[in-house]
């Protein structure tokens, strides 16, 4: 397997491209082309920023300006301590992240997930579009978005030593900050953006001249000049400071800080036999383009061969003899892909897609050969004289290349990154203030990564697709020993006092409204059939041998039950009970008779209220017309002659009983 590291090189000038497409095996850069593991990265003078996937932003190097934190003058990065999570990530406050971040010699800026945009760090001309010269500006809640004029919405930065300059998806440009050398393209010498009546819809588009739109904007962290790329004819135009050729014309008159250098006075660019540009990289004082031929051209000021074509003749514009393509390698078929321009090296990306390489000033070893040679000053050491710059083996690829003051940084897809150069300020990110890239013995694989969002050393190899949010107040004791199998339909309210011994066999049916005291001392075998309708207050004492078979209709329990309740009850009690006594007799009779066996059917309605004892052996066929007035019996009756007489008297006396009892 080929170790290939796909190199994508981009210098400071920030490149925002409308769209891509193919011709002569050619293409339009897009700048989301080559983003991936994270969404933007710029280097500034003399620091660096970068925005992950997630939307967070982290910037290294020197804080003179206060860009990274609030200890102005300090550095981060020179020092261990000073990376990783103790790195401190941009605030762009209420929640907001970014989408893309741009870098300035001591300011940065960014477009955010809600369309606006926010610059902070250095100041003193209004360079943040803060409408005010306070400096520096710190990001966070209290940072506004930038004024910069109703319904349009910003897509990209180019921000340059003292000014930025705004790219807006109508295909138009605004610039505010310090005028100097004509660098915001307004035809006079006035700084814009240090008071509020200065933005907004009061601030003017730049006049390009008529009917031009724009694809894609650049600059560099300490240049005073500015480049685009015409929309739909690809042809560049630049405005701004000019003293060694870099605006591409054949004179180095500065355009944009006098009347009648902008608009249509502002020509484009003749960059030989073919004008048409695919990419530009605007340097310092130098620029540099890929035409639509595949040839690399670059103009402007040549000191340490930073041109690339084996001179050291300085500068060199466009009109010059010495303006020819730039060699890129020995093999004549490879062509530049991508170029990026620093402030005194150049760095070129081939279309290999495999083979990065530097030229210009080396002291500090930022065209990562591993000496400090300048290249590209004579013609024995122009770019097709030498190797590729070793990053290392492994099956790393490149994502871009930053450039900026004596520095490079190689940012790869994951996030990771490498840098090499001037180490003052902590710009390398490396925890010391070294040099790096001066030995051989320090790139290859012995080029440490940076530590910049502390990246886990054995990252997941099948990460989630669709991750959650991060929980805002994780637990501070999580489990140590989660389930294996979660449930797939969790409680929407779970309890906050878990069950410490939960049951291993749980109800498969559990009660949809639980009572919220258990039973201290459930039954170990419950009924199986449980009442659909509990009593809310139990037996306290319940009966230890329950009848079998409860009435289905029970009364309410007697509230004062007798003391000593009949032990042999009746079995078969009478239906229709009458009434209890009210009055129930205090001496009751002792041995009551026995009751009637076939009591009569008709009883007296008025029964004798002094009834006499009654007859032992009445008779079984009494008459039915008993005598009214019934003569008392007689004691001692007749033997003979009166038998007839005592039995008249007798049932008289009977009769006189049965009237009596009517």
């Amino acid at each position: 397997m080929k170790n290939k590291m796909n190199v994508l090189i981009l210098s400071t000038a920030i490149i925002y491209s409308a769209s891509s497409m193919l011709k002569n095996n050619s293409f339009y850069i897009h700048f989301d082309k080559f983003l991936s593991a994270y969404k933007s990265a710029c280097a500034g003078l003399q620091f660096s920023c970068i925005v992950n996937e997630s939307g967070k932003a982290k910037c290294w190097g020197s804080n003179a300006s206060g860009v990274i934190d609030d200890d102005i003058g300090e550095s981060f990065g020179d020092a261990p301590t000073e990376l990783g999570g103790n790195l401190p990530f941009v605030d762009f406050g209420n929640g907001l992240t970014a989408k893309s971040i741009f870098c300035g010699a001591g300011h940065a800026c960014s477009i955010l997930n809600n369309n606006g945009a926010k610059c902070w760090g250095g100041n003193f001309n209004g360079e943040t579009g803060s409408g005010n010269t306070d400096d520096p500006v710190r990001p966070g809640s209290s940072l506004s978005a930038i004024e910069l004029g109703s319904s349009i919405i910003p897509i990209a930065f180019a921000l340059g030593n003292s000014h930025t300059c705004t790219l807006f998806d109508n295909k138009k440009v605004k610039c505010f900050g310090g005028y100097f050398h004509g660098a915001l393209g307004y035809e006079n010498t006035n700084n814009i953006g240090s008071s509020s009546s200065d933005m907004g819809n009061n601030l003017p588009f730049v006049n390009l001249g008529t009917n031009i739109l724009v694809s894609s904007i650049h600059s560099f962290s300490s240049a005073y000049h500015n480049c685009i790329i015409i929309d739909g004819s690809q042809l560049m135009k630049c405005w701004g400071l000019n003293d060694n050729y870099q605006l591409g014309y054949a004179n180095n008159i500065n355009r944009g800080d006098a009347e009648n250098t902008m608009g249509d006075n502002l020509p484009t660019l003749n960059l030989g036999l073919e004008s048409k540009v695919l990419q530009v990289s605007v340097g310092n004082i130098h620029t540099c383009a890929i035409r639509f031929d595949n040839e690399l051209k670059c103009w402007g000021n040549n000191e340490n061969g930073r041109l690339g074509l084996g001179t050291s003749t300085t500068p060199i514009p466009t009109s010059s003899p010495l303006f020819v393509a730039v060699k890129i390698d020995s093999d004549t078929t490879k062509k530049a892909k991508y170029v990026s321009a620093g402030l005194d090296h150049t760095c070129v990306v081939l279309d290999n897609d495999i083979s990065a390489k530097c030229v210009g000033n080396n002291v500090n070893g930022q065209l990562g050969q591993g000496d400090t040679i300048n290249r590209g000053d004579l013609p024995t050491n122009t770019m097709d004289t030498y190797l590729a710059i070793n990053l290392g083996t492994g099956s790393l690829t490149i994502s871009k290349i930053t450039t900026g003051e004596f520095f490079t940084c190689a940012i790869f897809v994951d996030s990771t990154i490498k840098c090499f150069g001037n180490g003052n300020y902590g710009r390398l990110g490396s925890g010391a203030s070294s040099d790096i890239g001066t030995s051989p013995s320090q790139m290859g694989n012995n080029l440490l990564f940076v530590d910049i969002f502390a990246a886990t050393s054995a990252p997941t190899k099948n990460p989630t697709k669709s991750p959650t949010p991060p929980t805002h107040s994780p637990s501070k004791s999580p489990t140590r020993s989660p389930s294996k199998s979660p449930t797939k339909s969790p409680t929407k309210s779970p309890t906050f006092g878990p069950t410490a011994s939960p049951s291993k066999s749980p109800t498969k049916s559990p009660t949809k409204s639980p009572t919220f005291g258990p039973t201290t001392s459930p039954s170990t075998s419950p009924s199986k059939s449980p009442t659909k309708s509990p009593t809310f207050g139990p037996t306290a004492s319940p009966s230890k041998s329950p009848t079998k078979s409860p009435t289905k209709s029970p009364t309410n329990p007697t509230s004062i039950p007798t003391k000593n309740p009949t032990k042999s009850p009746t079995k078969s009690p009478t239906k229709n009970p009458t009434n209890p006594t009210s009055i129930p007799s205090k001496n009751p009779t002792r041995s009551p008779s026995s009751p009637t066996k076939l009591p009569t059917k008709n009883p007296t309605k008025s029964p004798t209220k002094s009834p006499i004892i009654p007859t032992k052996n009445p008779s079984k066929s009494p008459t039915k017309n008993p005598v009214r007035s019934p003569t008392v019996v007689t004691l001692t009756p007749t033997s003979k002659g009166s038998k007839n007489k005592i039995e008249i008297i007798t049932i008289s006396f009977i009769f006189a009983i049965l009237v009596a009892g009517f």
